[in-house]
């Protein structure tokens, strides 16, 4: 029952990074607000399913196939969808480890999103808007052309 959970809830969350899929989606707007949207939903998608990011962070060590799951099928294959995007948005020449990129950004999303859902607020005080804004800057910063 705890499998079929699992897999249905990660089944109905596809959609929030449906855009990531379709290179189109965000064109028009500058690197820094592309990116700012892809930490805002992965901040919603991690507060869409907080029940389950509970379970699989503290309970799915006792279902290791279940958590072999949620590792390939859904950790493995959004950073990888992650790292082909940021790749996608560089116009820089520089070639970056996009997977250790990718795991950068999505490692800092998802802490700041489990201290503040942890302990009701970020310890920092740090407020959603203030951590979106600044991972953007500096992530573009990362991804733009050196200036010459």
């Amino acid at each position: 029952m705890l499998e079929a959970g699992v897999r249905e809830q990660f089944g109905r969350q596809r959609e929030l990074f449906a855009f990531i899929d379709a290179p189109d989606a965000l064109a028009a707007l500058a690197l820094q607000d592309r990116l700012e949207t892809v930490a805002r939903a992965a901040l919603a998608r991690l507060a869409s399913e907080r029940d389950l990011n509970r379970i699989v962070l503290r309970d799915l060590e006792q279902f290791p196939e279940l958590l072999e799951f949620v590792r390939t099928e859904e950790m493995q294959r959004i950073q990888a969808m992650l790292a082909h995007w940021l790749s996608a948005q560089s116009d820089s020449a520089q070639v970056l480890d996009w997977d250790a990129v990718a795991s950068v950004l999505m490692g800092s999303v998802s802490h700041f999103w489990l201290l503040r859902d942890v302990m009701g607020t970020h310890p920092a005080g740090l407020e959603e808007e203030r951590f979106v804004s600044t991972l953007a800057e500096v992530a573009a910063r990362m991804l733009e052309p050196a200036a010459t």
